[in-house]
């Protein structure tokens, strides 16, 4: 028959089951440290993605209400050939900030307990009904755009210092107007320098029905049947 097992077993056997306090957790790992500083990083892209749609919708709206009619042409952008409609901006500003918030989701999933509740619902619920009102503006601003057929031409050749012409064009069934300024090397944002008015529809520089020669940094520009206002050089210098 086997022996009864002293005191000392009995107390050792309790110490060694006992909910002894645990030892300090250990410093989260690097991987874990990368990972939540990456979440962070991606929610605040989200968040300036979304600050960005909304100000382009304002300033399609305030374009709307003719409040800032010279405005757009201060914010012409030009990269490479291709001119990005406000519209367009504003796709890419907010297909940027689902990616950043679908990231950070896969990096550092919330967790509930420790969510901010309610609050955090209604500040979601604001910036998602802002970054839609902010649309609004914008897609008819674009869609004016289209009917208006207003088109961007980055004109072929540079100058010595590699200076471009960029043209703006809008048509109508009776006439046309537009503008030509200067895209300077280095930069994408169209320095307007004059206007142009038709008598006659169509698209003359769209269409190639142009001539454009360099006299070093001046562009000397011609298309028939315009009238031009003011009639100031297109010169890269100043």
């Amino acid at each position: 028959m086997p022996s009864e097992p002293d005191d000392a077993d009995q107390i050792f056997a309790v110490l060694a089951t006992s909910d002894a306090p645990a030892s300090p957790a250990s410093p989260p790992r690097p991987a874990s440290t990368w990972r939540r500083r990456a979440a962070v990083t991606l929610r605040v892209i989200a968040a300036v993605a979304a600050i960005v749609t909304v100000s382009i919708g304002v300033f399609a709206y305030a374009q709307l209400l003719s409040i800032a009619e010279s405005d757009l042409h201060l914010l012409t952008m030009i990269v490479g050939d291709w001119y990005p409609t406000l519209l367009d901006l504003a796709i890419l500003s907010m297909g940027l900030g689902v990616a950043a918030l679908v990231g950070a989701a896969i990096l550092a999933p919330s967790r509930p307990k420790k969510s901010g509740g309610p609050k955090a619902i209604v500040a979601a619920a604001i910036v998602i009904a802002l970054v839609a009102i902010s649309l609004i503006p914008t897609v008819l601003f674009s869609g004016g755009q289209l009917l208006m057929r207003t088109s961007y031409t980055v004109l072929p050749g540079e100058s010595e210092g590699g200076c471009r012409i960029v043209v703006s064009e809008s048509s109508t069934l009776l006439d046309g107007s537009g503008s030509a300024g200067v895209l300077r090397p280095g930069t994408v944002v169209v320095d307007w320098i004059r206007d142009f008015s038709a008598q006659s529809p169509g698209k003359r520089f769209a269409q190639g029905r142009y001539t454009l020669t360099w006299d070093g940094e001046t562009a000397d520009l011609q298309a028939d049947g315009l009238t031009w206002r003011p009639f100031a050089p297109l010169t890269c210098t100043g």
